[in-house]
């Protein structure tokens, strides 16, 4: 059996059982090729067994052939899917999991950007790097980044139903939290979920069947409705700032963007004692003062630029 059969051997076990995948894939002996593919075994039954043991197998794997081909941004994409699955496989107990898992996350995240924008690794690689940083970033509750990230990820590839599906779940949980314009989320929800139900082929391509049996589940309830193309009024600087998503508010860019919705982040109250006075609370002055500083530094990186 060549090494191309066994990959495809292992990775439907994958599915069906992956702790067996792991005993066929520890059987395994031979060059590097079949190293990394023992290794791409390892990390990837994380996700279904947690295995903290095998796991680490994986990511040593991966280091001692990053050490040999320096320059292979394939290998640092993996390399940082194993570092957090290491993440993921330690116990959580209280709050103490992201001192522990610290230095995991904080090298996962700088392997995917590196083979993120490497302009000579293949879309797919690039793609799948930023979707996997904005995973990162969402199992550290940093959901406003991840967004980001898989917005960037759909720019290398607009096929890629991960990513949006990783995006959809950012924007319910904004919904949830009342943040933002509700119209324009729902909206970009939907848009989303028409996205993942066309794509379902690059999720099976990069998650397998065990990726695309959840992601479904997860936008199985939303109505899909597809959206108008996104179209920039306005002169250089407007254009500018819409574009690298620079606007000061809480507010999804992709649908339209009319100057009501520019810099309108606010504080929608404050509370405070009886006795506190009757003097305007500081919090509003600091606001504003922040508001002001970010709105000048937009406008001097905007000349700069230009």
């Amino acid at each position: 059996m060549d090494l191309a059969e066994k990959s495809e051997k292992l990775q439907l076990l994958l599915d069906d059982d992956p702790g067996k995948a792991i005993d066929e894939a520890l059987k395994l002996s031979g060059n590097i090729n079949v190293d990394l593919l023992q290794a791409s075994i390892f990390v990837d039954a994380c996700a279904m067994i947690k295995n903290f043991d095998v796991v680490s197998k994986g990511v040593e794997i991966y280091r001692d052939a990053i050490g040999r081909f320096q320059d292979n941004s394939e290998l640092k994409y993996n390399l940082a899917n194993g570092l957090h699955s290491l993440a993921l496989c330690t116990n959580y107990i209280n709050f103490s999991w992201y001192y522990d898992t610290e230095n995991y996350r904080l090298e996962a995240r700088q392997y995917f950007y590196i083979a993120a924008n490497d302009s000579e690794a293949s879309i797919d690689v690039r793609s799948q790097s930023y979707t996997n940083l904005a995973n990162l970033l969402w199992s550290s509750y940093r959901w406003v980044e991840a967004y980001d990230f898989y917005t960037l990820a759909l720019t290398e590839n607009p096929k890629n139903g991960v990513a949006s599906s990783g995006a959809l779940k950012m924007l319910r949980y904004a919904l949830g939290q009342e943040l933002g314009d509700y119209e324009l989320i729902v909206e970009e929800i939907e848009h989303l979920a028409s996205h993942v139900n066309k794509n379902l082929e690059s999720i099976y391509s990069y998650s397998g069947d065990y990726g695309v049996k959840g992601i479904v589940d997860e936008v199985k309830d939303i109505p899909c409705n597809e959206k108008a193309e996104l179209t920039i009024e306005g002169d250089e600087y407007e254009e500018f700032v819409i574009s690298n998503n620079l606007t000061l508010s809480p507010t999804i860019h992709s649908h339209s963007h009319e100057s009501k919705y520019w810099d309108t982040i606010n504080i929608s109250s404050v509370t405070s004692s009886i006795d506190s006075g009757s003097a305007v609370p500081e919090i509003f002055a600091m606001i504003n003062l922040l508001k002001s500083d970010y709105i000048l530094a937009r406008q001097l990186f905007f000349s700069a630029s230009n």
